[in-house]
């Protein structure tokens, strides 16, 4: 079951470990294989074959493809009875949904120190008589 992940950044890896704690590890059991992310040092390192995390979760080949792929989320999978834990709970999985997303997609976990507001005030308000081209340029740069 090989990963092919995006070029990764060192620095979100090393934040995330720092997050996670230096004895976090959680497997994922697809069908008859084993992946492990686990805290290495600065970093995060993918195993495979290994069963021995605090959190252990069960889902079929397909609920995989679905998480790797950013298909379906994992409270998605939880909800629709297609991940089950065999060690640890939700809780322990949600602590690592940020970094797995951007383990499997390159989406970044959001820091707001990397964030690029181009010079705008993401708590501005406006009036009924703000110029379109003002709001505009607040709804590209803010979302």
């Amino acid at each position: 079951m090989p990963l092919t992940p995006p070029a990764l950044d060192p620095e979100i890896l090393r934040a995330a470990a720092i997050d996670l704690g230096p004895t976090a590890a959680v497997t994922f059991l697809v069908d008859d294989d084993a992946v492990t992310y686990a805290v290495d040092g600065a970093t995060i390192r993918v195993d495979g074959g290994r069963t021995d995390s605090a959190v252990v979760v069960r889902l079929s080949r397909l609920a995989w493809g679905d998480l790797v792929g950013q298909i379906r989320t994992a409270i998605n999978l939880l909800l629709s009875n297609e991940l089950a834990f065999e060690r640890g709970g939700f809780e322990q999985l949600a602590d690592w949904d940020p970094i797995l997303r951007y383990l499997h997609a390159g989406i970044p976990p959001y820091d707001p120190s990397r964030a690029d507001f181009a010079g705008r005030d993401p708590a501005a308000t406006f009036a009924l008589d703000t110029d379109d081209a003002e709001l505009a340029a607040q709804l590209q740069t803010m979302g």
